[in-house]
């Protein structure tokens, strides 16, 4: 579970940091993404955000297509666990 928390407080931070390099307030997110101004603000509070509201931010940080390659490889659970 550590490894999950610290994911997602590297991605809370890096959304927070391509916001205001496009010099975006929570607010001004909200507005150019339609998702709502709470979401955003649960998102970088906590990172709770649905799938849908994250790919609208991150269609408005032009970061849609770094989606695109996650779980593109098809693994076994098999292969990558050790004995």
């Amino acid at each position: 579970m550590d490894n999950i928390l610290s994911i997602k407080k590297e991605l809370i931070g890096r959304v927070k940091s391509r916001r205001k390099e496009h010099r975006l307030t929570q607010t001004g997110l909200a507005t150019h993404s339609r998702v709502s101004f709470g979401s955003i603000k649960r998102f970088e509070r906590f990172g709770e955000i649905s799938l849908k509201s994250l790919l609208r931010i991150a269609l408005i940080l032009n970061n849609l297509n770094d989606f695109n390659s996650l779980f593109k490889e098809n693994f076994s659970l098999n292969n990558t666990q050790q004995s």
